[in-house]
């Protein structure tokens, strides 16, 4: 397997040597948590060592290094879904290696912080999104992080859409407006909204600067 290695002037395309790989096997191997860490945090440390490691490190900085490398590969990440710690959990979820079917996975989890992510990833398939504002609802009714980027989500359904166009926040409404997949009747609707926020997404859609009086008349 080659290994991309960064330096301050350039970037070459190396094979580990025999030798660097006993090494980092070896610094993975320390009982030492920070040694494990910066070992895991090598761009140079390749796929097979980083999910070796997966496989039996439980030090959630170590975990966390493993779940932010560019080396994870998506059997690396399964192994990491189901841990116990938010930050690796919050790292699984915004990685761009992180399978389909594990962001379904993790958008049931009750932590904020990991919906976000989820909703976030460019790979969030539309059950994964649509799972992640159900369970953000249900834990955190208040905010409106998880809403927000759902509301924009490109992959948002019309039902999830129509959901949302009474939120209480009206940066959420105001995203359900401006996403194209509104269906035509939200839009109608959320004429009648007098918050700043949603006229102004309106005038956006519409590509006119106007007053919502104006349209409904």
């Amino acid at each position: 397997m080659t290994t991309t290695i960064t330096t301050l002037n350039e970037e070459t395309t190396t094979p580990l040597t025999a030798r660097e790989e006993r090494m980092f096997r070896f610094l993975i191997a320390d009982e030492s948590p920070y040694v494990r860490f910066k070992a895991l945090s090598n761009p140079a440390c390749p796929e097979h060592i980083l999910y070796e490691a997966a496989k039996t490190e439980t030090h959630p900085k170590a975990l966390t290094a493993i779940a932010t490398h560019p080396e994870a590969s998506g059997r690396i990440l399964h192994l990491l879904v189901g841990s116990a710690e938010h930050s690796v959990r919050n790292a699984v979820a915004s990685h761009a290696h992180t399978r389909a079917a594990d962001l379904i996975t993790l958008s049931t989890v009750k932590n904020i912080y990991v919906l976000g992510w989820v909703v976030l990833n460019p790979n969030a398939p539309k059950k994964a999104v649509t799972l992640a504002l159900k369970t953000a609802l249900s834990i955190a009714p208040m905010s409106d992080f998880v809403p927000f980027h759902v509301a924009r989500h490109p992959r948002a359904s019309q039902s999830v859409l129509r959901s949302l166009e009474s939120h209480w926040s009206s940066r959420v409404r105001a995203e359900v407006l401006k996403n194209p997949n509104a269906p035509f009747g939200v839009v109608q609707r959320l004429m009648g909204d007098d918050d700043d926020l949603v006229r102004g997404a309106l005038a956006s859609r519409l590509g006119v600067s106007v007053r919502v009086s104006d349209v409904a008349s």
